[in-house]
C-alpha cells in the first residue's frame, strides 16, 4: 500500500526522549506491526496496533502519523475497493548519532537564557539563582556545534554530570579566541607581540556589539562600562568558540599590586591609562586594595605586569613602588548549623528531570544530599552548577540523622 501514499510520513521515528529511553534500557532497536485500512477514496477509515514498540509513547506517534495519512483509491479493475494491510516499523537507535553518539566536545557556548530543558523537545527543568556562563556543548562525534540548532548542554561538578537542552536564540555572542581590543578599526586584528601593552578577551567572553566600520566590530564585555570597548575583527565574533585552557597556576602567582590613581598603562613613561572592562576598578581585586599580577619586565623604576581575570587578561606599565610581594591569606571555611533530612546516593546512580520524565545526568561518586520533596523511590536534590542550582530527582537512602554542632553565633 505504500506506492498509493499521498501524504504523510513515510519514515516515523520516536521523539528524542524515547530515544534516550531505548537506549537507557539496553535496547538497540525496537519492532512494531500495525494494521491500516482506507477507504474508496483513499481516506485512512481505520488503524489497529497488533504489536507494541514496548514504548508506549513511540506506539502513540506512529498511530497518529498513520491515522494522518492520505493514499489514493486503491483499485481493482479499476473500481476503487477497500482495502487493509499490515505495516511493519523497525526502529534503529544506530541510525541516529544525535542519540546513540553525542559526546562533550571542546566547543563552548554563552548560555544567557531563562529556561533549560530536559531534552530537545523539553520539559523545562527547574533551576534556582539562574546565572548565564560559558558552557561546554555535547554533539554527535563530538564535532562543532551548528549555531541555528538546539544544544546539548554539559555540566560536569565535582559529583555530577549533567546535560540539559537549550535554544538557540538564548546563546549569546562571545569571543570566538583570544583576542586584542585595539584603539581604532585599522588596528582591529593586526598581529602584536604577546607582551604588548592592551587588554586582550579569552575565547569565550560573552560581549555586546556597540558598533561596526567595514569588517570590523566595536565590542565591550557584558556588564562593563561603554569606555572600555575596543575593536575586533568581526569574524572573531560569533556564539562558538573553542573553549579556552585556565590560566596556568604560576599565571596567578606574582607580586601584588596596590590600587592607586594612576593604574596600569600602555607605556612606561606618559602612557595612555588602560581602561579594564570592570566599571571603577584598575583591576580585579583579590583584597580590599590589592590584585596580584605576574611582573614581566622591568625597565628603570617602571615594571610591566599582568592581570588574569577569567574572562579577559590585562598587560600593562605600573610603577615598581607600586608592587609589594604576596601575602596570601587563608580563609576560614563557613559552617552552617542545624539539621536537614539527606539522602545517600550511591555512585552511577541515574538524575531524572522528574521522578517518571528523562534522565538528564549522572552521579560520578557516592554523595549525601539534601533533599526538598520525595516520591519512593526519588528524592528531589539541587546541584549547583555555573548556570545556577538545577533542580534533579534521584533514587536513594536516607541517611540517619546524627546530631551536628550548631553555631550560635
Amino acid at each position: 500500500m505504500e506506492r498509493l501514499l499521498i501524504s504523510g510520513a513515510s519514515i516515523i521515528d520516536p521523539d528524542p526522549h524515547v530515544m534516550r529511553e531505548i537506549k537507557q534500557r539496553g535496547r538497540t532497536m525496537t519492532v512494531s506491526t500495525t494494521k491500516v485500512c482506507i477507504d474508496e477514496k483513499g481516506h485512512v477509515s481505520n488503524v489497529v496496533l497488533l504489536k507494541s514498540s514496548g514504548f508506549p509513547d513511540y506506539d502513540a506517534k506512529l498511530l497518529r502519523a498513520l491515522r494522518a495519512r492520505r493514499y489514493r483509491p486503491f483499485k481493482l479493475s479499476g473500481v476503487a475497493k477497500k482495502v487493509c494491510s499490515s505495516w511493519t516499523t523497525i526502529f534503529r537507535l544506530e541510525d541516529h548519532p544525535v542519540i546513540a553518539t553525542r559526546h562533550p566536545s571542546g566547543f563552548g557556548m554563552y548560555f544567557e537564557g531563562s529556561t533549560l530543558y530536559a531534552d530537545a523537545s523539553g520539559p523545562p527543568v527547574p533551576r534556582q539563582i539562574p546565572a548565564a556562563a560559558l558552557i561546554q556543548v555535547s554533539t554527535p562525534e563530538a564535532r562543532e556545534p551548528l549555531e541555528n540548532e538546539p544544544h546539548a548542554l554539559f555540566l560536569k561538578t565535582e559529583a555530577y554530570s549533567l546535560e540539559l537542552w537549550a535554544k538557540a536564540e538564548d546563546m549569546g555572542l562571545i569571543a570566538r579566541e583570544d583576542v586584542l581590543l585595539a584603539g581604532t578599526p585599522r588596528k582591529a586584528g593586526v598581529p602584536t607581540l604577546e607582551t604588548t601593552p592592551g587588554i586582550r578577551l579569552r575565547a569565550g567572553a560573552p560581549v555586546v556589539v556597540q558598533g561596526r566600520k567595514g569588517s570590523a566590530l566595536l565590542v565591550r564585555l557584558v556588564g562593563s562600562p561603554e569606555s572600555s570597548a575596543g575593536w575586533v575583527p568581526a569574524k572573531l565574533v560569533g556564539r562558538v568558540a573553542r573553549l579556552p585552557k585556565p590560566p596556568s597556576a604560576d599565571e596567578h602567582e606574582g607580586a601584588k599590586l596596590r590600587i592607586t590613581n594612576q593604574g596600569l598603562r600602555d607605556g612606561p613613561i606618559r602612557g595612555r591609562a588602560l581602561t579594564p572592562p570592570q566599571a571603577g576598578q584598575v583591576v580585579t581585586p583579590h583584597g580590599a586594595d590589592m590584585v596580584r599580577v605576574a611582573v614581566l619586565e622591568e625597565r628603570g623604576d617602571q615594571a610591566l605586569v599582568k592581570h588574569d581575570d577569567d574572562q579577559w587578561w590585562m598587560i600593562g606599565w605600573t610603577p615598581l613602588d607600586g608592587l609589594e610581594p604576596d601575602k596570601a591569606e587563608a580563609t576560614q571555611p563557613m559552617r552552617i548549623g542545624g539539621t536537614a533530612p539527606e539522602v545517600l546516593i550511591p555512585e552511577g546512580t541515574d538524575l531524572l528531570a522528574t521522578p517518571d520524565g528523562p534522565i538528564i545526568g549522572r552521579a560520578n561518586r557516592e554523595r549525601s544530599e539534601v533533599f526538598h520533596d520525595s516520591s519512593a523511590p526519588y528524592y528531589k536534590i539541587f546541584i549547583h552548577t555555573e548556570l545556577g542550582a538545577i533542580a534533579a530527582w534521584a533514587a536513594g537512602e536516607v541517611a540517619p540523622q546524627e546530631p551536628r554542632e550548631v553555631d550560635e553565633d
